[in-house]
């Protein structure tokens, strides 16, 4: 039916397109600015999860939760605690439990701003 419906087949690619988009948004959270800044500035480090908590809010059915994360920085500097929100999917929340560690990019001169790596 899509193939005959040129406009049906645009907003079934549309729709998937939006949903993987919002998707990756809504995990990182990031703008714009701050992924190009990362790109530019931002250091590689191991992320340990220290502790996290519900903040009572979600997005999109998936809860939002705050972290506490010990960052050591790949080149050797002194590790930087840093706490920030992410909206956790199911398949996410196994990797996140405290003790975990994952691999970061951050900004040294803002570390709230990271990205997951792994």
């Amino acid at each position: 039916m899509a193939r005959n419906n040129p406009v049906l087949a645009f907003s079934i690619v549309g729709a998937a397109f939006l949903a993987v988009g919002v998707g990756w948004c809504v995990v990182d959270r990031l703008d714009r600015q701050e992924v190009a800044l990362l790109q530019q500035e931002g250091a590689i480090g191991t992320a340990r999860v220290i502790s996290y908590e519900d903040t009572g809010s979600a997005q999109n059915g998936k809860p939002r939760l705050r972290f506490r994360f010990e960052i050591q920085p790949e080149d050797g500097g002194a590790p930087v605690q840093v706490e920030t929100t992410l909206v956790v999917t199911a398949m996410e929340a196994p990797r996140l439990q405290v003790g975990s560690l994952r691999k970061v990019r951050y900004l040294p001169r803002d570390p709230e701003v990271l990205r997951l790596l792994d």
